[in-house]
């Protein structure tokens, strides 16, 4: 009975490569799943599936079965629909207690996916805790909410990672005790790339969080806008309301009017201990007390630095145009718009209504009422709108850096005009957290997860082993395999830009799933600030393997390439395996053309490319002419004894080359890195067999009996030419059967 070969139908079905994976924005919803809706109090929650809610029922019962003590850990759950409900009865997600260990929090990933939930009424948020793991991102809240205690539009506690939501909805407090926040009332963890519409109010309020509470430990609120008025009877700003531990609210913009009593900020309210930095407040800030473009009161070692406010502060009280009170801290590189019409205190500056640490104030400069920016001499002002000596702006940012870029100059208080000498830093921007895809969450197996961000031309710095990415980390260049429960930290960053804040996502990577082989995905080691391809590795079982088995300070991606005319063709597979290792190129960037015959010239290419194109020593031929693509790779195998010429001084490059002396050539390779070639098959089997060359007896029976011979006709058409599929495939083939460690 002939032998049909292993390299067909069976290797195609051992090489299933990972889906490729797409960027969130472009990503199709979630729309099948378990139905939460149809859980029942008790049921064992798998990491590895899908919950999703379709209907309002199955927000009730996520509700009612993270009440009942299941926490969701590691579990995602997608909203498949907006959902209204008004006049229907609901209980916020997840109790909150203190201490936190009594609490029972939401700890899975809630994925609103765009959705909206609207229609809330008599209910303090939609979360009640969302705890330490718990997070809630793509949502948008549209509910007008009243309490007497804490109340935020998508939750009243929150530890865990609010991201990507909106509010709409106007929230209050009466208790003033207690906290309002567009997005949460008190933050003990993060909330990031959020923005309020709604009009806050009510005690310690803000468009984002209303306190950043005692016991919190570094909670943190950054790249967010709110463009709803705060309006409080304590403590109000347009991102917090009262920041009264070590705290970091960083990247924002305030557009929406603040007023109140007591501290009032365009971004916080009152800040204790708290950092402020490159925000900007554009909106006006009023009422009574101290009220700030940036910070209203600012105590025990708040720092604020970056900042630019172009609204005004006005009313009864002590007004600055960056801080009303300043009694500790460091005010340093701000920039403000002189529009207050609340009298400093005397000998203060207008920055800062009443600064009791005026020493730990720098360089900060001010516009003046026709808006030109302050200077030593009165006459380098940089003028908005109006024609002047120079360059005439329109927009205050640009003003700001033009000034600091046409003048170079040296900063200086407006009331200590001889003394302060320093280099003003102009305001930068900071590039976008990256995002990954897929999210944090339990999977079977390995996950691979593509990584972007929304500064464009951005380089990403990655790291899998929980620690703090820097420039030094692994640069990402494609998709990352994860193939162990793993804890992945990265950054954004841009010439010219503050380095983004760190995004984190963490993996639960469970045993037992179907494993197979990803031939586009490829090992990259780090070399200085490059990633160099490890073409002799490869990603099985949801692991790195390389020969040697050293896998150390490997990392793995996904750069295998597809063409036009290789798509549904059987050698996909292979075409992703060669094009990731960089041992093929396409013909053109839309085609591969796998059906061509591949020449002496192409083979001896690839091969120099495995061994990461070595100086070659062998023979001259006459008929490769220097400079030609496979000048160095002649060279090489020649000297190698891999090939040898035709005759008469010539090598024929790009004559086509037959199947047997393909395989001959790699046996020979074979031999030379000392690979095991024992394995002999008996050729009688095979029709054509009488065929074969004398010279290619060995390394066909080799080929055979290892595994790597392919054929698409089932005999072994040994003198027939090899197409670029064919070699493809039986490289892919030989990769697997000596690069598994």
């Amino acid at each position: 009975m002939k032998k049909k070969l292993l390299s067909g139908a069976l290797v195609m079905a051992m090489v299933l490569s990972l889906a490729a994976a797409t960027p969130l924005s472009a990503l199709a919803d979630v729309t099948g799943g378990v139905d939460v809706a149809g859980l029942t109090q008790g049921a064992a929650l798998s990491a590895q599936t899908s919950y999703v809610i379709r209907d309002w029922d199955g927000l009730v019962r996520l509700s009612e079965l993270v009440g009942a003590g299941m926490d969701f850990s590691g579990c995602r759950v997608y909203l498949t629909v907006d959902l209204n409900g008004t006049g229907k009865s609901f209980a916020p997600i997840g109790l909150y207690a203190y201490p936190y260990e009594t609490a029972v929090p939401f700890n899975g990933l809630f994925d609103g996916q765009g959705h909206v939930i609207s229609g809330l009424s008599g209910v303090q948020g939609l979360f009640g805790c969302i705890g330490k793991e718990g997070v809630v991102r793509n949502l948008t809240v549209d509910s007008d909410l009243e309490a007497e205690s804490y109340v935020g539009g998508v939750a009243v506690y929150n530890y865990g990672l609010v991201e990507r939501c909106v509010n709409k909805g106007d929230i209050s407090n009466t208790d003033k005790t207690s906290a309002a926040g567009g997005m949460v009332g008190a933050n003990y963890g993060t909330v990031r790339s959020c923005s309020n519409e709604g009009t806050i109010s009510g005690h310690k309020v803000g468009g984002m969080v209303g306190i950043h509470p005692t016991g919190a430990v570094n909670p943190v609120v950054e790249i967010c806008n709110n463009s709803g008025m705060v309006d409080g009877t304590s403590n109000s700003g347009g991102m917090v309301g009262a920041s009264i531990v070590t705290a970091t609210v960083q990247n924002c913009e305030n557009t929406g009017s603040v007023r109140g009593e007591g501290g009032i900020g365009g971004i916080v309210g009152m800040a204790g201990n708290t950092t402020v930095r490159n925000c900007v407040n554009h909106a006006e800030i009023g009422g009574t007390g101290d009220m700030g473009g940036i910070v209203g009161t600012a105590v025990y070692g708040s720092a604020i630095y970056n900042c630019y406010s172009s609204g005004r502060a006005e009313g009864i009280g002590r007004a600055g145009g960056l801080v009303g009170q300043k009694a500790d801290g460091i005010l340093q590189n701000c920039y403000w718009l002189n529009d207050i019409t609340g009298a400093p205190a005397l000998g203060m500056s207008d920055a800062v209504g009443y600064d009791y640490n005026s020493v730990q104030t720098v360089n900060c400069s001010a516009f003046d009422f026709d808006r030109a920016l302050w200077s030593p001499s009165g006459t380098n002002g940089v003028f908005m709108g109006e024609a002047n000596s120079g360059m005439v702006y329109t927009e205050l940012t640009q003003a700001l850096n033009g000034w600091v870029q046409s003048y170079a100059r040296q900063t200086c208080f407006r009331w200590e005009l001889d003394t302060a000498k320093s280099n003003y830093p102009s305001l930068l921007e900071q590039a976008i957290t990256p995002s990954a895809t897929p999210a944090t969450g339990g999977y079977g197996g390995s996950v691979s997860v593509a990584l972007e961000s929304d500064t464009q031309g951005a380089a990403i710095y990655y790291t899998v082993d929980g620690s703090t990415p820097t420039l030094s980390s692994a640069r990402y260049t494609g998709r990352i395999l994860i193939s162990q429960t793993t804890t992945l930290k990265a950054m954004a960053v841009q010439t010219g830009m503050e380095n983004s804040p760190v995004m984190t996502e963490i993996y639960t990577v469970t045993e037992g799933a179907d494993e197979t082989l990803s031939p586009g995905m490829v090992a990259l080691r780090t070399e200085g600030e490059r990633q160099i391809v490890v073409r002799k590795s490869l990603v099985q079982n949801g692991k790195i393997s390389v020969p040697d088995g050293d896998v150390t300070g490997l990392s793995a991606a996904d750069l295998g390439k597809s063409f036009a005319d290789t798509d549904g063709h059987w050698c996909a597979d292979a075409v992703a395996f060669v094009t990731a290792r960089n041992l093929f190129l396409g013909v053109s960037e839309t085609e591969f053309a796998p059906d061509s015959a591949m020449t002496r010239g192409m083979l001896v290419t690839v091969m120099h490319r495995l061994e990461d194109e070595p100086q070659g020593q062998g023979e001259s031929f006459s008929d490769v002419p220097a400079g030609a693509y496979y000048e160095n790779g002649v060279r090489w195998a020649s000297g190698t004894g891999l090939v040898a010429g035709v005759g008469e001084g010539l090598f024929m490059p790009d004559s086509p080359i037959t199947r047997e002396q393909m395989i001959t050539i790699l046996y020979r390779y074979a031999v030379s890195q000392g690979y095991d070639v024992s394995q002999a098959a008996d050729l009688s089997d095979y029709a054509d067999a009488s065929e074969l060359s004398d010279y290619a007896q060995d390394a066909m029976k080799w080929a055979v009996g290892s595994g790597i011979f392919f054929s698409e006709s089932g005999e072994l058409d040994a003198r027939d030419n090899a197409t670029r599929a064919q070699v493809a495939q039986m490289l892919m083939n030989f990769g697997i059967r000596y690069w598994a460690g």
